[in-house]
């Protein structure tokens, strides 16, 4: 294949270049291109995500035991409920933080599931 930059003077040649490409390659095909895809990924995907649950599950007990057996549980709950504020007063610079962190976590989300795949 001629790997050299090639510059297209209109759209007419991009799109006979494509054409090309889809009779040569049935899996670039529109009608053929999702189903390719779709064949090649895993079948078994629950199995994996039931093992992810899981270890998530044993992980979030064991905190628990450790934080019971480690901490004073009547203290330890008596100080979080002591730091929450006696009333909220809302301001659009609080709906400002609220929508920008909310952004701010939605795209690291976004990053880690884009990354990870």
């Amino acid at each position: 294949m001629n790997k050299e930059n090639v510059n297209f003077d209109n759209g007419a040649e991009l799109d006979a270049l494509f054409s090309q490409a889809r009779a040569e390659q049935p899996a670039l095909s529109d009608t053929n291109f999702t189903k390719v895809v779709v064949n090649r990924l895993p079948t078994d995907i629950t199995r994996s995500q039931q093992r992810t649950l899981s270890f998530d599950l044993i992980a979030v007990v064991l905190a628990l035991i450790g934080v019971y057996f480690f901490t004073q549980p009547l203290t330890l709950f008596t100080t979080l409920f002591n730091t929450l504020p006696g009333s909220v007063t809302l301001s659009p610079s609080v709906f400002l933080i609220a929508l920008t962190t909310s952004l701010a976590l939605s795209a690291g989300a976004w990053w880690a599931v884009e990354k990870k795949g």
